[in-house]
């Protein structure tokens, strides 16, 4: 970690920074180094005169020994005392030149010691230039930032911390500062290389790792090998995490997916992702839209009430029936989401995305894939009306009016920078209409590019759906008849139309019956009683819903069904059908999955049963029984369901039921084969259930039809199981799960999940009337979620009850 400056920004999120070392103390110890070299420049010419000087009186007493030497010779008096005594002087002085030699040396040591320290401090560069990417999709940043290392060593990629709401800001305490070997002391360097990698793996700072699972705002990640550069040692504590928080920007999860590297800042309770290792992605934000509508019910007829101008004092939703009934969730200001109450309702349920936030709708259903031709809507709620708009929409205004140009209502729309791209339906046909615009308004004419007859032998599963360059479109069709197949239809600008068939269905599981006797075979070879035995196994497969565009990219979503077993074990008797039987059955849960490997949703498993039954023969064809059963049933239905690939998000409806039964008795006179109605006691619970998921997490269930039964009594089947005689065993091939019809039938009134980063509205709301399924009275029930509301009914709706997010779209 350590600080930067930023110098410029290359695109993207790319950056090149000045990464600033720690030189402070360099520096300081310059300044010494520098004061010590001037000191030196003074003491070593004085102490080397100080030499020369002493070196000089001892030659000037050597030249006194010299002349005194005549004197010696001629017998003088004193002389030889002279000389002694002036060679006990040299003797001293020579002892203090030693020690000012010494000193000399020592100073001339110091001051080379000095100007090579100089040099070395001198050299230490003050930051160097580096590249590096910001951890999100922070584009302006400027000034000092603060620098990740990751595995908290050099060596490795450089960051810049995440910028959302000026977190890249160089912080001191986070960030810290790097210190270059220079600046620091021997012992420090070694005590620092001793306790590094146990540092780095007990007190982890900043990983890479990759994303394997998401759900929602959580991810399962595996992180990259990670070495300490002291020793070579492992530094990961452990390889992978679960249950890790994303926090990215305002979008959190939303902006990830499977498959994406990203960097971990691990904090005292964990490890959390912050954002990208390279190429970060911008967080996808929208204006959101919708119309508060109530669900109304007088004398057996369900219609809907809007609410408008003008306003009313004290009521959040304004006059019932007013006009301008439409409110907008936006932020365009930059100041944080606010509403816009008492808009037209210039907007639309379904939508393209193109670049830089451009959002283009239009009036069809709003979930992605749909079979408009088996779809039928209440009339009350025309809002969910398949293929009857000619309106296009942007940025809650009225962009244009396909009637203006030519006949035909839109089924999907695209853009280019210079041109509008439309599909039109008319009759039993696609029409690809062009229309010239420069990005704000659009032209006077128009261009058929191309028509599509529909293929009678194919019908429509998701409709057309452009990429975000507007030069592509798709639609999925599933065939009429067997086998069933699935294709996808693209078109592109240029190219025209190409087909493929993408799913067919196939035999992928086993039937095995078997028959085992019991006791010696007769004379014949038969048996007179046995145990037949019946496996089912269906492993788990994956069936094609629709075919998408993610940006630019083709995003299959499929229906995953666990693994089906089950096992019926019959003891029989060649004399007549009666017998004991045991069955299990069981198959997995149902998982929604992007072709990326995502799970955006996951049911409850399917089936989980267990029921045993016994019958006895008596002497008048009537048979004493029993039987207990215990089931649960959570199947995907395909019907009132939605799905929008680009935002990870479904609307799941599911047909469940759980039975819990213990009779016995006589059930009647049914002979040895057909069915029977014994005492006892039933507990049954029947209902259809709606689930909300986006990004894999659960945001509402609702259940309605719901019955809950206790009978006194229940029924049990005897079957003509056409009994052997000779033990054999023989298999056969099962087919794999059907493809679910993807429909909306007059039950569902309002039904979506609009989002803009982290902020998610999402609302189902259903009428049943008397007589449906399993309802004595009408019934009519919804639910809206919102992210930011606690309680939507009364922050948003002042407390009325039977409220929905009617039609929820994008701006």
């Amino acid at each position: 970690m350590s600080k930067g400056e930023v110098v410029d920004h290359l695109g993207e999120g790319l950056y090149r920074v000045r990464q600033k070392l720690a030189v402070e103390r360099i520096q300081a110890e310059l300044v010494k180094v520098n004061n010590r070299i001037a000191e030196l420049a003074i003491l070593v010419p004085e102490k080397k005169l100080a030499l020369l000087q002493a070196e000089n009186k001892v030659a000037d007493k050597v030249r006194e020994i010299d002349l005194l030497i005549p004197d010696l010779a001629a017998g003088v008096e004193g002389a030889r005392q002279k000389i002694t005594d002036i060679q006990l002087a040299i003797v001293r002085m020579q002892s203090e030149i030693r020690q000012l030699e010494l000193t000399v040396a020592d100073l001339v040591a110091q001051n080379l010691a000095a100007l090579k320290r100089r040099n070395q401090l001198e050299s230490v560069a003050e930051d160097r230039a580096i590249d590096a990417w910001c951890a999100d999709y922070t584009l302006d940043l400027s000034g000092e930032v603060g620098l990740v290392d990751v595995d908290d060593q050099g060596g490795r990629a450089v960051h810049i911390q995440p910028g959302y709401q000026d977190g890249a800001d160089y912080s001191v305490t986070r960030d810290g500062a790097l210190f270059p070997d220079l600046a620091q002391s021997g012992p420090q360097i070694y005590f620092n290389a001793a306790i590094l990698p146990g540092v780095q793996k007990w007190m982890p700072r900043y990983r890479l790792a990759q994303i394997t699972a998401l759900q929602g705002d959580e991810c399962s990640i595996v992180l990259d090998p990670a070495v300490s550069s002291a020793q070579s040692l492992n530094i990961n504590e452990a390889q992978s995490f679960q249950n890790v928080p994303i926090q990215y920007m305002e979008c959190n999860g939303a902006a990830f997916q499977v498959g994406d590297r990203v960097l971990v800042r691990f904090f005292d309770s964990g490890p959390q992702v912050v954002g990208f290792e390279t190429n970060p992605k911008p967080c996808q934000l929208f204006g959101l839209a919708f119309i508060p509508s109530q669900i109304v019910y007088e004398a057996g007829v369900v219609s809907r009430l809007d609410f408008g101008l003008p306003e009313i004092p004290g009521d959040p939703l304004g006059t019932p029936g007013g006009s301008n009934p439409a409110w907008h969730y936006t932020n365009d200001d930059g100041a944080g989401y606010q509403f816009e109450k008492y808009q037209p309702t210039n907007f639309g349920g379904n939508n393209w995305l193109g670049p830089e936030g451009l959002v283009l709708s239009w009036g069809r259903t709003p979930s992605r894939a749909l079979n408009g031709l088996r779809s039928s809507r209440n009339s009350a709620w025309t809002g969910f009306s398949v293929n009857t708009t000619t309106e296009v929409f942007r940025g809650g205004q009225k962009l244009l009016d396909m009637s203006d140009y030519a006949p035909g209502s839109i089924n999907s729309v695209g853009a280019t920078s210079t041109h509008l791209h439309f599909v039109v339906a008319r009759f039993d046909n696609f029409i690809f209409r062009e229309i010239p615009w420069d990005g704000t308004t659009p032209g006077n004419s128009h261009t058929d590019l191309l028509t599509y007859a529909r293929d009678p032998d194919w019908e429509l599963v998701a409709g057309w759906h452009f990429s975000e360059d507007g030069l592509k479109a798709i639609m999925t069709e599933r065939s009429a008849g067997n086998p069933q197949r699935l294709r996808v239809v693209r078109w592109s600008k240029g190219a025209g139309i190409s087909h493929e068939v993408i799913w067919e269905r196939s035999q992928i599981g086993t039937m095995t019956v078997s028959f085992t006797g019991t006791g010696d075979p007769l004379s014949s070879g038969n048996y007179a009683q046995g145990t037949r035995t019946r496996i089912d196994s269906v492993p788990s497969h994956s069936v094609p819903i629709y075919v998408d565009f993610v940006g630019n990219e083709e995003v299959t979503l499929y229906v995953r069904y666990g693994e089906y077993q089950s096992q019926r074990v019959e003891q029989v008797s060649t004399g007549g059908q009666p017998y004991e039987r045991e069955d299990t059955e069981q198959q997995g849960a149902t998982e929604f999955v992007l072709s990326t490997g995502e799970v955006i949703a996951t049911l409850p498993p399917a089936i989980q049963r267990t029921e045993s039954a016994n019958t006895a023969p008596r002497d008048d064809g009537r048979a004493p029984a029993s039987k207990t059963q215990s089931a649960s049933r959570r199947i995907f239905s395909g019907a009132n369901s939605y799905f929008d690939i680009r935002f990870k998000a479904a609307i799941v409806e599911t047909i469940e039921l759980d039975i819990d039964e213990t009779l016995s008795g006589d059930p009647g006179a049914i002979g040895v084969v057909g069915s029977g109605t014994l005492p006892g006691a039933s507990q049954e619970n029947n209902r259809i259930v709606y689930r909300g998921f986006r990004q894999g997490a659960t945001l509402f269930t609702l259940a309605t039809q719901e019955l809950n039964e206790t009978l006194s009594s229940g029924s049990i089947y005897v079957e003509d199981i056409g009994v052997p005689t000779a033990e054999f065993s023989n298999s056969s091939p099962l087919d794999g799960q059907a493809l679910p019809t993807v429909s909306y039938d007059n039950s569902v009134l309002s039904l979506g999940i609009v989002a803009s980063g982290s902020i998610v509205f999402a609302t189902v709301a259903t009428f049943h009337a008397a007589g449906s399924a399993n309802l004595d009275t009408d019934e009519w029930k919804s639910f809206n979620y919102s992210s930011v509301h606690g309680n939507v009914q009364q922050e948003l709706f002042g407390g009325r009850a039977d409220m929905t997010f009617f039609m929820p779209g994008l701006l």
